[in-house]
């Protein structure tokens, strides 16, 4: 008994000092010595004191005055609760919204219908911005059209309606300094609530006539000694998004009472010292302040804390794939390297630094039983085909077969015809039709390997004996889609697997990789720049090699955005004169044939039109993707030989096509190309020392294509084309459908160099360094497996 008395003795206490507290406006000046001293003596009966939001971890004098009006409404409250021995809220942070008790069952009843469903969903329901209402004066103190906030008691209410019978409820308040009137239109309900003599906050803008002071429909806060200030007036008032038609007031109450309720539930899976080492908030506290921030700096933080929060676990889910990739050792040793530096110093011409250190990252990586995992990552025209080369004529000359995979047949095509010309290959009998190869190892061996071409437009007479050869096969180079991992092709003795244009090589051919025993190494190719942040991000799980600089002689590329008439003459007058200066130039048209649905030109159509017209008198020639492989072979052939002066084309072109002597580009309906795309192609000229001009032909542009051109005539750095692409089209949209994941974004900036970094860098130090903290914290590996299957799917 004497406990029990003793705690209703603090618990009154307590009780008397916080309404001492409210009067004195929270300033800490109740207990002579400030509260935390009274605080302290009543620990030992009451040890729950200083586990009450927001004090948790803290002391009454480290809070802002409006959160210690809110801890005393929650201590006034837990006690309350026990005098009255009303039963604690069992739940949990995934608790359904009817399992919610502190909620009224009319809020239940409308959250219902909407796409809030738990408590986790409430507490991440976050506002599209805040209105500033912190400025608070005295009523006189305030200018006309300026947002503010006023206190004061109701002397006066009454509700009505207007002359076009529009209800309304309206109120007279009174503080030191003078009156003001407050209209509440289409709220008569609120007459009820604003009775003479409450006390009342306002926020909003000032409409002044003849001098006084008037406010319409403005936010507002009935005030009593333990009301939460930060909810709906004299605060950052947070303004959600749309939610079925529930009024805001609803929506920030039902948040307010759920943080109040719940917040002890939200669980930080990132350890204390890193969250110390970079000053930032507990996750509890930046859920609170991301909806009512003291301040707009509170709520900038909170929001760097959730940012963090997405960029640390993208960061350690690219570690557990590193990892996961690399664990098992594969007993794949590619040792005999020397071939390619026969191979290098056969060519014409010298590859650039950046080339051969990639050429020896990879070598260094193959050259392991850990299986490689490797991103290379270039500039148009910087040579990654014949980094790829290098790396492939290693892994056959060791013994073993080396797959690479394009995401499309013609893009396939054009790695086989561009392999076939570097390697000099040699046809075999018409059994394969031209899809297979001899191809003669440099070197005294001068061993003989065969290079295959595999697609679904195969016939499947001649694609059965294609997949026997390669089923058979010890050392081939086997070139195909990505579906060539997944149909009935047994590549034995896999040794390599170099994929190009990496961010379209989707989850399921990455497991059927992975299920390989052993794994083979994996070099991955971009067809473009990467920007930085991506690389430092999404590619997590890859080592990186880059190749920045393009080889020696290059020409200079001009690029000119046509949509006139006139535009369109001296562009090809332009071509005209280069071709009878000895150049040649391409025409790139993104269709084949005309189409109904799409307005954009077409190469056959394009083709035939200029031969019988501008171009009558010159060697011009069509290439697309539905000619048969000879005779696109003969045509590129032809076009290195200078047989041809004008190419028109598809974007069959787009890769493998090295033309020295092309010096001019036409790209029609440009607007119909992806930024990435337009630097891909452009990029088939200007491999010369002559100079080279680039015509972007374009016509109903929208906003985004005209930008799209704006950016390409402005810069020839891929890398900057990159990240401007990147920009426009948001990171989900730019890596491709199997990242979707970098669409869904909440805080995190992909801009924000420094914030990757230091993700980066913590969450190497947890993997490397911290391993058992990521294996007991179940919150944090739950966290990881959900991004996992989001990104997945």
């Amino acid at each position: 008994m004497k406990n029990g008395s003793k705690n209703q003795e603090i618990t009154n206490s307590i009780i008397k000092v916080l309404n001492l507290e409210a009067k004195l406006k929270f300033s800490d000046n109740s207990v002579i010595g400030g509260l935390d001293s009274l605080l302290k003596k009543s620990e030992k009966l009451l040890p729950w004191l200083y586990n009450i939001e927001p004090i948790t971890g803290m002391s009454y004098s480290a809070l802002m005055p409006g959160e210690r009006q809110r801890w005393a409404k929650n201590v006034i409250q837990r006690i309350n609760n026990i005098k009255t021995k009303k039963p604690s809220i069992n739940i949990t942070i995934n608790s359904k919204i009817n399992e919610l008790k502190f909620l009224h069952w009319s809020t239940k009843k409308k959250l219902s219908g909407t796409r809030i469903k738990t408590l986790n969903d409430i507490f991440s329901f976050f506002p599209n911005r805040h209105i500033n209402y912190s400025k608070s004066v005295y009523i006189n103190d305030t200018l006309d059209k300026e947002i503010v906030t006023v206190e004061g008691i109701i002397i006066k209410s009454q509700k009505g309606k207007t002359n076009t019978n529009l209800s309304y409820s309206k109120i007279l308040i009174k503080d030191q300094s003078g009156l003001a009137s407050c209209t509440f239109f289409r709220q008569p309900y609120l007459f009820d609530k604003m009775k003479k003599g409450v006390k009342i906050k306002i926020s909003g803008e000032v409409k002044k006539y003849n001098n006084f002071v008037q406010f319409n429909n403005p936010d507002y806060e009935i005030k009593n000694n333990f009301s939460t200030q930060n909810t709906h007036a004299g605060n950052f008032l947070p303004v959600y998004p749309s939610l079925e038609g529930i009024p805001q007031r609803t929506i920030r109450n039902t948040i307010r009472k759920s943080l109040d309720n719940g917040s002890n539930l939200i669980n930080d899976f990132i350890p204390d010292e890193i969250l110390k080492r970079n000053n930032f908030f507990p996750l509890k506290k930046a859920f609170e302040n991301m909806h009512f921030p003291l301040t707009i700096e509170e709520q900038k933080e909170s929001n760097r804390r959730l940012a963090f929060n997405e960029l640390f676990l993208y960061q350690l889910l690219g570690l557990k794939k590193k990892y996961q990739w690399q664990k098992e050792e594969n007993s794949i040793n590619i040792s005999d390297q020397e071939i390619v530096n026969i191979f290098m110093n056969s060519l014409k011409f010298s590859l650039t630094n950046d080339q051969i250190s990639s050429v020896n990252e990879i070598l260094k990586d193959i050259n392991s039983i850990i299986p490689m995992s490797r991103l290379l990552q270039g500039e148009v025209g910087s040579g990654k085909t014949i980094v790829g080369i290098c790396a492939i004529l290693a892994t056959v000359s060791s013994g073993y077969q080396a797959l690479m995979m394009a995401p499309t047949e013609v893009l396939a095509e054009q790695h086989f015809i561009n392999m076939v010309n570097e390697l000099r290959g040699k046809t075999v009998n018409n059994l394969y039709e031209n899809y297979v190869y001899d191809i003669y190892l440099p070197g005294k061996s001068n061993k003989k390997i065969k290079l295959i071409l595999l697609t679904g437009s195969v016939r499947n007479k001649t694609k059965k004996e294609i997949i026997k050869l390669i089923n058979n096969g010890k050392n081939n180079i086997v070139i195909g889609t990505h579906s060539l991992i997944q149909e009935k092709v047994h590549i034995s003795n896999l040794g390599l697997v170099v994929i190009d244009e990496q961010h379209k090589f989707g989850v399921e051919q990455r497991k059927i990789l992975t299920s390989r025993n052993p794994r083979p190494h994996l070099l991955a190719m971009s067809a473009t720049p990467i920007p930085r942040t991506l690389s430092l991000t999404v590619y997590g799980d890859l080592n990186i090699s880059t190749l920045r600089t393009l080889p020696k002689d290059r020409s200079e590329i001009e690029t000119y955005a046509v949509d006139k008439e006139s535009e369109i003459n001296d562009a090809y007058n332009k071509i005209i004169e280069e071709v009878r200066a000895g150049r040649q130039a391409f025409i790139v048209c993104p269709l084949i044939e005309k189409s109904e649905s799409i307005d954009a030109d077409s190469a056959i159509e394009t083709f035939e039109l200029l031969k019988n017209s501008i171009f009558s008198k010159e060697k011009i020639a069509l290439l697309h993707g539905k000619m048969n492989i000879k005779e696109k072979q003969d045509i590129m052939r032809k076009m290195r030989d200078k047989e041809i002066d004008i190419l028109v084309s598809t974007p069959v072109i787009e890769i493998g096509v090295d033309i020295p002597n092309a010096s001019c580009m036409v790209i029609m309906s440009s607007n119909r190309f992806g930024l990435a795309q337009l630097h891909q192609i452009r990029g088939r000229i200007g491999r010369g020392n002559h100079k080279s001009f680039c015509f972007l032909f374009h016509k109903n542009t929208n906003e985004n294509s005209q930008k799209r051109i704006e950016v390409i005539t402005e810069n020839n750095d891929g890398f900057k084309i990159s990240y401007e692409d990147m920009k426009l089209r948001g990171p989900g949209a730019y890596l491709g459908t199997t990242q979707s994941g970098w669409n869904e974004l909440k805080f995190a900036n992909i801009e924000d160099e420094n914030l990757i970094k230091l993700s980066k860098k913590e969450a190497e130090y947890l993997f490397f360094e911290n391993k058992k903290f990521i294996i007991k914290n179940d919150e944090l590996i739950k966290q990881i497996k959900a991004l996992e299957i989001k990104i997945n799917n």
